[in-house]
């Protein structure tokens, strides 16, 4: 299956089938991203996805496959505060929690494998893995793409191909990169949190700042660390996105009564920044 998709929701909607997710857009642009899926006999499957555009999710993994995750795109995916490199893979355990950032013209694949295929994994914690052989590795990210190209004619081969005991190997998670874990990684989380519980509420930066006992300008270090972007921002886009959703929830109030409703003060201004950011005004979602 091949989705194209233009939308917060269409996305949430499709990625929400495998884990469940909350997404923020975090750059101002039109969404034009694409999925494409596959199921395979062993009820194995395959996501491949391209994001235009920046976007954090904070999610949880479904709770009867593992996660196998291989990005296709140099310097653009953080995983849990750690930048991952090509030569690395994400996995993650059933209901385990992850935070990710995808920057800009971003690719991935995603291989879902039930946990009665992989009876040895349980021992194995959630995390950035470095890979014993590039080469295979490589492999298993060109088998993948194959798998959902090929015709029925050729689907048993790539299937084959990518439970083969060579390529299993390299799963064996014996080297973990915990290192990349960053010391701003759980303040950031912390603070992160707060923004997103009390994004309704007018809180500003110095709130912020005074909530966690920082200054500012560490509080500013933190996100242009972890977001390479600003906490202003970051709380910017965050409430946008919450009010996005409230608009959607919430077709009998006015748009005026919504905008205030979610911790903005002037509609004018706001309605610009969601022009700005989602390519549509608010009196039009």
């Amino acid at each position: 299956m091949y989705y194209d998709i233009n939308n917060m929701d269409d996305l949430i909607s499709k990625i929400s089938i495998d884990v469940d997710v909350d997404i923020f857009q975090l750059t101002s642009e039109k969404m034009d991203c694409y999925i494409s899926t596959k199921k395979l006999s062993n009820n194995i499957k395959i996501n491949y996805a391209y994001f235009n555009t920046s976007i954090e999710l904070i999610g949880k993994n479904k709770s009867d496959s593992y996660c196998f995750s291989f990005i296709l795109s140099k310097n653009s995916y953080k995983f849990n505060s750690s930048t991952v490199a090509l030569d690395q893979f994400i996995f993650l355990k059933p209901n385990d929690i992850f935070n990710s950032i995808n920057f800009n013209n971003f690719s991935i694949i995603s291989i879902f494998i039930p946990i009665k295929l992989l009876p040895n994994y349980s021992k194995f914690k959630s995390g950035l893995y470095n890979t014993n052989s590039i080469d295979t590795l490589l492999d298993i990210k060109n088998i993948a793409l194959s798998l959902l190209k090929a015709s029925k004619k050729d689907l048993k081969y790539f299937e084959n191909e990518l439970l083969l005991k060579d390529n299993i190997d390299l799963l064996t998670l014996k080297d973990e990169q915990r290192e990349g874990i960053h010391k701003y990684f759980a303040m950031y989380q912390n603070i992160s949190t707060f923004i997103h519980n009390n994004s309704n509420e007018n809180i500003s930066i110095i709130n912020i700042a005074k909530h966690f006992n920082i200054s500012d300008r560490t509080l500013r270090n933190i996100f242009i660390d972890q977001m390479g972007i600003s906490p202003k921002k970051y709380l910017n886009y965050i409430k946008l996105n919450k009010l996005n959703k409230n608009l959607k929830n919430n077709k009998n109030e006015t748009v005026t009564s919504v905008i205030l409703n979610s911790g903005f003060s002037n509609h004018s201004s706001t309605t610009k920044e969601f022009k700005k950011l989602f390519q549509i005004l608010p009196k039009d979602i």
